[in-house]
């Protein structure tokens, strides 16, 4: 979206650095529009701040910036170990195995299934076991359920 202090007109725009009118080819793109100030300012914008900013600061700056993809890694990692915390003193807390058929190798293929569906408190996600609340928060909501196996769950939702 163009600046509506300076809109374009017939392929023409104010820069707002300099006050002159330059084509828009002259202008760098901004998200959905272009920017206000014209390149040339621009550059000698970014020159002058680089040229006042000290060497160890843009190296600061650009490991910084370089760090974060690693930094969402190590929180995504650590989102899930607690994810998988959670679900394990959860499925303890009912039990440690499916309540039809005794199942219980694998953690990831035992599901909550709530024996009244009407009185699941739904929270912003739409289900009723959510796995980012804590698991003091979500102890009342797994009071209501019993613990299954995936196939018995898929059975109990398919029978009634």
């Amino acid at each position: 979206m163009a600046n509506m202090k300076n809109p374009i007109i017939d392929g023409q725009k104010k820069c707002n650095t300099c006050g002159k009118t330059k084509d828009i080819s002259e202008y760098y793109p901004y998200r959905k529009g272009i920017r206000g100030s014209c390149k040339q300012c621009l550059n000698v914008k970014t020159k002058d701040y680089m040229d006042a900013v000290s060497k160890e600061q843009r190296s600061e700056w650009w490991h910084r910036s370089w760090a974060k993809p690693r930094y969402r890694k190590k929180k995504y990692a650590s989102y899930k170990k607690r994810i998988a915390s959670i679900k394990a003193k959860s499925v303890a807390y009912l039990g440690g195995k499916c309540s039809i058929c005794g199942y219980d190798k694998c953690i990831e293929a035992l599901e909550f299934h709530h024996t009244d569906p009407t009185a699941k408190e739904r929270h912003n996600n739409g289900r009723g076991i959510d796995r980012r609340r804590s698991f003091e928060k979500q102890r009342p909501e797994l009071d209501k359920c019993v613990l299954l196996c995936a196939n018995c769950h898929r059975e109990a939702h398919y029978y009634g």
